[in-house]
């Protein structure tokens, strides 16, 4: 292929078929070799810039590589059709195959995408972990709301049974009590029987050998002795708040 400044073709391709190339050991050599390759390729029409794919590789192209940048290893080119047998890089990779195919606002789309959608699931985590905080502590409050309720209706089922303890030992004492009032009243009535029998024999009279206690005295001191034991086995009203 050469490109000439002074004529109507600027650009001229000649081809024969093999491998031809230009050796030298400097570039003024091969350049002038160049020029005697290029006469001698004369035996075949020369193609234009318009013909010489279709003349040379046919309607389908076979080869779509191409060089497009030159320079050391460092500088070479990456693009999806570069001659280069190095690995791409992935980010150069993903750049040559979304560019030409006008993906790039997509692929911008997608990943304001991805981070809202990261975003939106650390906050959803973040709620469900208060969530599961909130739901302990109320559950916690729950089973000591249910505690103290069943430590109230203890308490209550258990005053209602110390009270039927006090009323049960009030009716006993006081039962008691009519049995020492008959017994006394009894005794009494003998007492006065025998006096007057002994009256009348002309005995002289029995002087008691304890003084009698009036029978209301005895019976408070009975109820009062209930009352005090009453007292001291009676359980505890505190409870827990």
């Amino acid at each position: 292929m050469r490109i000439e400044r002074h004529s109507s073709t600027y650009v001229q391709v000649r081809w024969s078929r093999g491998i031809l190339l230009v050796e030298g050991d400097s570039e003024e050599t091969r350049l002038a070799r160049a020029n005697h390759v290029w006469i001698n390729l004369r035996e075949n029409d020369p193609l234009t810039v318009t013909t010489y794919a279709e003349k040379l590789f046919g309607k389908t192209p076979r080869c779509i590589a191409y060089i497009r940048a030159r320079g050391s290893e460092e500088n070479q080119d990456r693009g999806l059709l570069a001659l280069g047998q190095r690995p791409f890089r992935p980010r150069d990779l993903a750049t040559q195959v979304i560019t030409p195919a006008g993906k790039l606002q997509a692929v911008e789309n997608e990943r304001k995408f991805r981070q809202d959608l990261d975003a939106s699931e650390s906050q959803l985590a973040s709620k469900k972990a208060d969530h599961q905080l909130q739901y302990q502590r109320e559950e916690q409050e729950l089973r000591d709301i249910k505690a103290r309720r069943t430590s109230r209706g203890l308490l209550q089922d258990a005053a209602g049974s110390w009270q039927l303890y006090l009323t049960l030992g009030t009716l006993v004492a006081n039962n008691h009590s009519e049995d020492l009032f008959h017994e006394i009243t009894k005794l009494e009535s003998d007492i006065e029987d025998k006096k007057k029998r002994n009256c009348k024999r002309g005995r002289p009279a029995l002087k008691p050998a304890v003084a009698r206690r009036p029978f209301s005295s005895t019976r408070q001191r009975t109820e009062s002795s209930w009352r005090s034991r009453a007292s001291r086995r009676r359980p505890s009203k505190r409870v827990r708040q």
